[in-house]
């Protein structure tokens, strides 16, 4: 029973929040309609019973008892009516502000206006994401070349620049706040060699790196060191702060020399500001682990650019997951992309669990997963499919292209057979889903 009920909590939290994205998709419609002088008769928050009503000059606006997205009826369904009761060859715009008295190209805007404004909404809620400070490890910038350690990352790569103990500060303008940041910087690099200023025996230099291409991509052959202390331990010998000197007769220096050291006994010697002691530690693991710094910093210290990337990589990541979903291969294009109600329940089970450790972790999971929504919503409504905003900017295109609009009758066919499409691949997609749970 209580799975239950947190089960319909999560539900309504994540539907709550598809709603609010889904509202400011049907605002960039709104928007762009009056903007390309198209009037809307009905702009509405949620579904089901109307609650509460008002007539502005030219537009009713709604709100219904659920509160779960919006809608945006634009100006010229009586004229569509009356056209194909008369069964005229083309709509006669006897209605004031009608939709199909504007040209092409305003209808194409107007239709894009929904996906780009979430598109937008996306970009400026990673933004905050990225501005928003959080707790995270940070290890320090000294570094040594893998082929130093070349057993333990299986690799052969040389990099001749580094030498082990070399400390990196900067490349040019950018200086690096730790280990993950300079890493993430290196990895947006893309295969290019870079300039690093380092830290080598006290003198500073400049060195270049050149990368080396790999299965998975390229690597630079530069790998973080650690100091040998201890952060937290299970053996009573071994103290918080102990730092490991010796393993088996060979000293220790970095982390890393323990682990060049094949053996099933590890005689360990560690110093404090008590003194030496040793501790024998039989097997393969060790009963302690090394201690980690950390940092308050946000993701990015250019947030607005670090999202507009981001939102792009996602986007393309949701379109390739629709392309695979139009192409009936539903077990890849599931692991991407859900059902609305999966969806939801994920976006509150998870937003809530964020919430529990803290009210910063929880803002920023919730404020990413409506990113995340937002930009499945743009890129799903771009499918050329006629309900879809996709299918409609296509019309218009060809609309644009032959000189003349679509007949009534033809804009309606379209329009029932896109809706029998879309509903038919929501319910092979949910089916699918239900069939590889239960038999895959």
């Amino acid at each position: 029973m209580i799975d239950l009920l947190l089960y319909v909590l999560y539900l309504i939290i994540g539907l709550l929040c598809t709603g609010l994205v889904l509202l400011v998709h049907e605002l960039g419609h709104f928007l762009a309609a009056r903007l390309f002088g198209a009037e809307v008769e009905e702009f509405g928050i949620g579904v089901g019973p109307v609650i509460w009503r008002h007539w502005g000059k030219k537009t009713e606006f709604r709100l219904s008892l659920i509160p779960f997205g919006g809608y945006c009826r634009l100006g010229g369904s009586e004229d569509l009516t009356v056209a194909l009761s008369n069964k005229s060859k083309k709509i006669n715009t006897a209605e004031k502000g009608s939709f199909f008295a504007i040209s092409p190209w305003r209808k194409f805007f107007i239709f894009l206006a929904g996906p780009l404004t979430n598109f937008i909404l996306a970009v400026l809620l990673l933004a905050i994401v990225s501005a928003i400070p959080v707790k995270r490890v940070s290890h320090s910038l000294i570094v040594a070349p893998t082929s130093d350690y070349s057993a333990l990352f299986s690799s052969n790569i040389e990099q001749k620049e580094i030498q082990k103990g070399d400390i990196i500060l900067s490349s040019n303008d950018r200086f690096f706040l730790d280990w993950e940041d300079f890493s993430s910087w290196l990895q947006s690099q893309e295969g290019k060699e870079v300039d690093l200023n380092i830290l080598r025996d006290g003198k500073e230099m400049t060195v270049t790196v050149s990368p080396t291409a790999t299965e998975s991509g390229w690597s630079y052959g530069i790998a973080n060191l650690e100091k040998p202390i201890v952060g937290r331990s299970e053996d009573e010998m071994i103290e918080v702060g102990d730092i490991l000197i010796e393993a088996n007769g060979v000293p220790i220096e970095w982390t890393y020399d323990l682990y060049l050291i094949d053996s099933e006994v590890y005689d360990l010697t560690f110093k404090n500001e008590e003194g030496i002691k040793n501790d024998r530690i039989e097997g393969k693991s060790f009963p302690f682990a090394w201690s980690t710094d950390y940092r308050v910093s946000p993701d990015s210290s250019t947030p607005l650019t670090t999202a507009f990337y981001k939102t792009i990589d996602l986007a393309k990541k949701t379109a390739a997951a629709l392309i695979k979903l139009l192409s009936f291969n539903f077990s890849e294009a599931l692991e991407v992309i859900s059902g609305p109600f999966t969806s939801a329940e994920n976006i509150g089970r998870i937003s809530t669990i964020a919430f529990s450790e803290s009210n910063r972790s929880g803002v920023r999971t919730l404020l990413y997963l409506l990113a995340i929504i937002s930009i499945s919503i743009s890129v799903g409504n771009l499918i050329p499919i006629p309900t879809f905003d996709g299918g409609q900017m296509l019309i218009t295109v060809a609309e644009m292209l032959v000189h003349r609009p679509l007949k009534p009758n033809t804009y309606l066919v379209l329009h029932i057979s896109g809706m029998i499409a879309a509903w038919g691949l929501i319910i092979a997609m949910n089916a699918w889903g239900i069939v590889e749970m239960l038999f895959l």
